[in-house]
């Protein structure tokens, strides 16, 4: 589903409907008033996903894609020192798709999230 995500909000930084550093949806549970062509029905901030074999449509939430980038900071860090990446390797091995984690911070190129105060944007 995060993959999902970071593909839709990827595309609609980059498409003409999104200015660049511009404002993105904020945390909630409803379309954001604003962005309500974009995040209801077939609009360019929904998108499809599947879990445990049951697929389904909903709006992107850019303040999971903020979480994202917290995670591979720490991640960065964690790493850093061999035997650390070997004890997060192995731990990311129990998971479906866990290994894909340590490739977090290029799966983000393209729809980085800023946030100031309680409002998202992305990053120019």
């Amino acid at each position: 589903m995060l993959c999902s995500t970071l593909d839709a909000l990827g595309a609609f930084v980059a498409s003409d409907l999104h200015e660049p550093g511009g404002e993105l949806p904020a945390k909630t549970f409803f379309a954001t008033p604003g962005f309500e062509a974009h995040q209801t029905g077939e609009g360019a901030l929904t998108h499809e996903f599947e879990i445990g074999g049951v697929r389904a449509r909903r709006m992107l939430v850019p303040y999971q894609v903020w979480m994202l980038q917290r995670l591979a900071g720490e991640l960065e860090r964690c790493i850093a020192p061999a035997a650390g990446r070997a004890a997060i390797e192995s731990l990311l091995q129990r998971f479906p798709r866990g290994p894909e984690l340590l490739q977090l911070d290029s799966l983000l190129s393209g729809c980085r999230v800023r946030k100031d105060g309680g409002r998202l944007y992305s990053v120019a």
